[in-house]
């Protein structure tokens, strides 16, 4: 599904400071929550890029606009596995 949001955060490198630290401080809360949630879930986008970011031009939040590459970390296996984090990266990346 395709729709138009807003600006992309491309077009905000030349806003005032103020602007891009609102925003930067939405894109840290965005993280966040993909880490720190109810579900069982973690949520690591692996293409992060400006391009995949727009600010909706009616509530001025950031807004994901590209989901094409994300990987999706069940909390309980992680935190039952053997493994540590860096040890797990490599495993899915052979």
């Amino acid at each position: 599904m395709e729709q138009y949001i807003g600006r992309r955060l491309t077009t905000y490198y030349k806003e005032s400071f103020l602007t891009r630290a609102h925003l930067a401080k939405q894109l840290l809360e965005i993280a966040n929550k993909f880490n720190e949630n109810s579900s069982k879930f973690i949520l690591y986008l692996t293409d992060v890029t400006p391009d995949n970011f727009a600010v909706d031009e009616n509530s001025n939040l950031v807004k994901i606009v590209d989901l094409e590459n994300i990987i999706m970390v069940d909390k309980e296996v992680l935190i039952q596995s053997e493994y540590t984090w860096f040890n797990w990266i490599l495993l899915i990346a052979d």
